[in-house]
């Protein structure tokens, strides 16, 4: 079945337009009109990561505007991914095989229900996160508010069998409604990675593939690809999707090593995970700074609602 990615409100989509062209302030192949797109990958860091990017203060002078759309994954035409109904015929659940249906709830629901919703500090949750959102820093001193740089962060998991849907679909957005702005598409994610990386030594451990010079930072190793497997079928699928459609030279990507959350609710794994975004979040804020962006530090403050990895055999 066909998916696409669609604005929650159809207004935005005229908003959006208003301030897609690209900025004149830099030159064609330079800084500047990027889209970064984060996952709920292996420890949910890149979705938190660009959700918790903010305009910054000492990029010269520069200050950004932040604007949020709301997305979602619908059906072809624009309507709801409509889940099956949990529960008997009437309705009632039962309360001993309740257990098993929560496993077993129709995956087209996944779609549409958002896995990190912003916290306090106490973890009261503050607001209903979008499925998908989509944040872009504009630079208003140009006369028609050029996008510098748009972040794109899918916040669901997206069950095994839709993967090329979903992808196929954001691949779509993009050519759609980002083409002036979004030269380069950088994706920032956490991955298992196999060599070398322990957990205590996490801090120097950050990698870049692909095009350099848009992640150009001295703190990134370069990922030797050939080498490294890509365990998260959706980030496989978007990076391969986007080379084939926008140029490999037009793709790179900022990675961090993470690991799997089990299971959600204050366990110390979800906490390292945390942790884990907060350092993909600065190292994006710094590889971004003279865009004008830069890390909250809020990454960490997104919780799960459920967990969003599920353990394949062998991964």
């Amino acid at each position: 079945s066909k998916m696409k990615l669609s604005f929650a409100r159809k207004e935005d989509e005229a908003l959006l337009f208003t301030a897609s062209s690209s900025s004149s302030s830099f030159p064609k192949d330079g800084g500047g009109n990027i889209l970064a797109i984060g996952l709920c990958d292996v420890a949910g860091a890149g979705v938190r990561a660009l959700k918790s990017l903010t305009t910054s203060r000492e990029s010269g002078g520069k200050q950004l505007k932040r604007r949020d759309f709301e997305l979602k994954f619908t059906d072809e035409n624009g309507g709801d991914l409509v889940g099956k109904m949990i529960g008997n015929k009437n309705g009632e659940k039962e309360t001993d095989k309740e257990e098993e249906e929560e496993e077993e709830e129709d995956d087209i629901s996944a779609l549409e229900r958002a896995i990190f919703v912003k916290t306090s500090d106490d973890g009261e949750a503050l607001e209903d996160a979008p499925a998908v959102s989509l944040v872009q820093f504009t630079d208003d001193a140009e006369e028609n508010n050029a996008v510098v740089l748009s972040c794109l962060a899918i916040n669901v998991m997206v069950p095994e069998r839709d993967e090329a849907s979903a992808c196929h679909a954001v691949v779509r957005f993009v050519r759609e409604h980002l083409e002036n702005c979004a030269r380069k598409i950088v994706f920032c994610a956490a991955m298992k990675l196999e060599r070398g990386v322990t957990r205590g030594d996490a801090e120097k451990d950050v990698y870049c593939f692909g095009e350099s010079e848009t992640v150009e930072n001295e703190k990134l190793t370069r990922l030797d690809e050939k080498a490294t497997r890509v365990r998260d079928g959706l980030l496989k699928g978007l990076i391969s999707g986007s080379r084939c459609a926008f140029g490999s030279e037009n793709v790179s990507g900022i990675v961090v090593p993470g690991f799997a959350v089990p299971r959600v609710g204050g366990s110390e794994m979800e906490m390292e995970s945390g942790e884990t975004a907060n350092r993909l979040e600065r190292i994006v804020g710094e590889t971004f700074k003279g865009l004008g962006v830069s890390a909250s530090g809020n990454a960490k403050n997104f919780r799960a609602t459920k967990t969003w990895w599920k353990t394949k055999e062998g991964a």
